[in-house]
């Protein structure tokens, strides 16, 4: 049990690297926290977790009332491509659609992070290997050949992380050519993502991350960012889990400090929407169901303050007090 449990303790530690790593070097993350400001809270509509569900997207957005001519903005948490049948317009709807934001979510950051692996040459051979009908052997198995095999341990692991993005939802980008996909790559980095956004409106604001906010404080996303937190906040899936799975009490969950309402994506709590604290998770695993859930800012800020509790009369009394 315990050697069990150290095996497990030491592939997280070693995943944990291996992100840090990809977070740090050429994996488009350059921008921090970008601040927005809106008059309408009805006018902005929050989704996230779309996995290449473009026409479910638009579907729930046509029923949540969104209307982008009427100036409406749509903002989105992440991981919008990897899983459906376009990716590819979710990365064009991002990257040319100017009423629509996104922070940058796991699955953007880690293929990102995959493009400097990736070259022609393998390329040509995921792609050959996806179009044929009953492959007799694994991805890995080819690329393990003595006559693909490169003895450049980086790239070498490169190979092996594609190999898992193709066989987690990377198929799609092997359906056209290499030189289309890799521009729709350089569109998508030169968007530069944010890990966070905060979006002011005149009844609160709403801070926006994929993951879960570093150490429950907003201002910990504030300036400069470590790469532990900007891990967090691309990785962590915080009280989710627990909630989903019945063993922490929804109750004893704090809000996050230092912003009136956040909004996450990254794990699925059920199939609905989901409060915990001043949080919402908006996730509800579009992945497998091809519909993503869509809430205005409104609803955000209107339900978060409807659930806090008026100070009693001892402390309005004692604070007058201390005030005389």
């Amino acid at each position: 049990m315990l050697l069990k449990a150290f095996f497990s303790y030491t592939k997280s530690v070693i995943h944990l690297c291996i992100c840090l790593v990809s977070l740090e070097e050429g994996s488009g993350i350059d921008k921090m926290l970008i601040k927005k400001e809106f008059d309408d809270a009805s006018s902005v509509f929050f989704s996230t977790d779309v996995h290449g569900q473009k026409a479910g997207l638009d579907t729930a957005l046509i029923l949540a009332g969104y209307k982008r001519h009427e100036g409406h903005h749509l903002v989105l948490a992440g991981d919008s491509i990897n899983g459906g049948p376009d990716s590819e317009g979710m990365i064009k709807k991002i990257v040319n659609d100017d009423k629509a934001f996104s922070v940058l979510g796991n699955h953007e950051a880690y293929v990102l992070g995959l493009a400097k692996h990736l070259n022609k040459f393998d390329f040509n051979i995921i792609k050959n290997y996806l179009s044929t009908p009953s492959p007799t052997r694994s991805l890995i198995d080819i690329f393990s050949e003595s006559e693909y095999y490169s003895p450049c341990p980086k790239v070498t692991k490169g190979r092996e992380q594609i190999c898992q993005w193709v066989y987690n939802g990377g198929k799609w980008f092997f359906e056209k050519s290499f030189e289309e996909r890799m521009g729709l790559l350089k569109s998508l980095h030169q968007n530069q993502l944010p890990v966070a956004l905060e979006l002011t409106f005149p009844e609160g604001k709403i801070g926006v991350v994929h993951g879960t906010v570093p150490g429950l404080d907003w201002r910990r996303l504030q300036g400069e960012i470590s790469a532990e937190d900007k891990y967090c906040a691309l990785w962590e899936r915080g009280y989710i889990p627990g909630f989903r799975d019945k063993k922490i009490d929804p109750q004893s969950i704090r809000d996050v400090a230092n912003i009136d309402a956040v909004v996450v994506g990254h794990t699925s709590a059920g199939f609905n929407p989901v409060r915990l604290g001043n949080t919402w998770c908006l996730d509800v695993g579009a992945k497998r169901t091809g519909r993503p859930a869509v809430m205005t800012a409104k609803s955000i800020l209107d339900s978060v303050k409807r659930s806090r509790p008026k100070p009693s009369i001892r402390f309005i009394n004692s604070t007058l007090k201390q005030k005389v």
